[in-house]
């Protein structure tokens, strides 16, 4: 009765064919249709004239065989090659025996959407095992590298502006000063990431994170603002979203563009859209995937911190921040977050 109630099996998350002692499809749900880019009336047909016997579906048509012959069920990831659609599933063929006789029903899974949670989980587990390291280590490093500096402002002081060793000391303040940026980093990504969250006017956030970018880098850039107006709040927490936006305008200013272009909308679902363009050098393809790892940096002096950072905090606000880029012409920043 269950495998042969259609509206049970359109429910379900997974895609469900069952076939009769025949190998001929008897049902087929909502789920596996969607999976394998079928949009016809396949029920009454044999396995194989879905499936053409080629080198892709190779693996997925033994498998289900083999259930058939055996009884036994084999679960596996296998890859498949419709007209419409192509890609890799987990599947899981099963012999249930029922008053018509034995059937056989075939379970499949998305992988796609397992691979993107086993990532998340593994991003999880990694933040969370760098906040444990983080609180232990900030206290013991930040002390000496104090004293380190203080020590070394002494000695600078001793030393005339034309004596050649000047230089020595100087970089050695730059270089304590880079890291104490880089513990200010690892404090920020260890930090819980939500506080005080109230009512907020985006634009207002987005127009003094420039003023504040524009401080750091060279003002002959141009950077273009277009807010739309009337937008609605965004509940958040004015010091760690202008964290994210600022080290995001960090990484714009430093790709060296013409200009700097920022906008503002909200989309038809109730949602902010931020975009942050520059027309710098771009991001490599093979790097795209990597840019909100922690750690990771094609700079020579960054951390690799600032992109992890805004996107932890886009993500706990329940936004999203995805990047759109081409070598030699540019980055965007699309961000979206939920109005109140």
């Amino acid at each position: 009765r269950f495998i042969q109630d259609h509206h049970l099996l359109d429910s379900l998350p997974q895609g469900i064919i069952t076939l009769d002692s025949h190998g001929k499809v008897t049902s087929i749900n909502n789920t596996a249709k969607e999976l394998l880019g079928l949009d016809h009336h396949i029920e009454g047909r044999y396995l194989e004239d879905i499936f053409p016997p080629i080198k892709e579906n190779e693996a997925l048509l033994s498998t289900i065989k083999y259930a058939i012959k055996t009884g036994k069920s084999l679960a596996q990831e296998v890859t498949f090659y419709l007209p419409k659609k192509s890609g890799s599933l987990w599947l899981e063929p099963l012999i249930v025996k029922d008053t018509e006789g034995p059937r056989l029903v075939i379970t499949f899974k998305d992988l796609a959407g397992i691979k993107s949670i086993r990532e998340r989980i593994s991003r999880t587990e990694q933040l969370a095992y760098l906040g444990t390291l983080i609180s232990g280590i900030s206290h013991e490093v930040r002390n000496p590298l104090g004293s380190i500096r203080g020590l070394t402002e002494l000695i600078d002081r001793e030393i005339k502006e034309e004596d050649p060793k000047k230089v020595y000391t100087k970089t050695m303040l730059d270089e304590i000063d880079r890291l104490n940026n880089i513990v200010e980093d690892l404090l920020n990504l260890g930090q819980p990431p939500r506080s005080e969250l109230i009512p907020l006017d985006i634009s207002q956030i987005l127009s003094t994170t420039v003023s504040v970018a524009r401080e750091r880098f060279n003002k002959a850039i141009e950077v273009v603002e277009d807010y739309q107006d009337g937008l609605p709040e965004v509940i958040g927490d004015r010091e760690r979203l202008t964290q994210a936006f600022l080290n995001i305008l960090i990484n714009a200013f430093e790709a060296k563009p013409k200009n700097i272009k920022i906008s503002v909308r909200q989309s038809d679902e109730d949602k902010i859209i931020i975009n942050i363009s520059d027309t710098g050098c771009g991001i490599e393809e093979r790097h795209i995937k990597s840019i909100f790892d922690p750690f990771f940096t094609t700079k020579q002096k960054g951390s690799g911190l600032g992109l992890t950072i805004a996107k932890n905090i886009i993500d706990a606000h329940g936004g999203d921040i995805k990047v759109k880029t081409e070598k030699g012409k540019g980055t965007t920043f699309n961000i979206t977050l939920p109005i109140c």
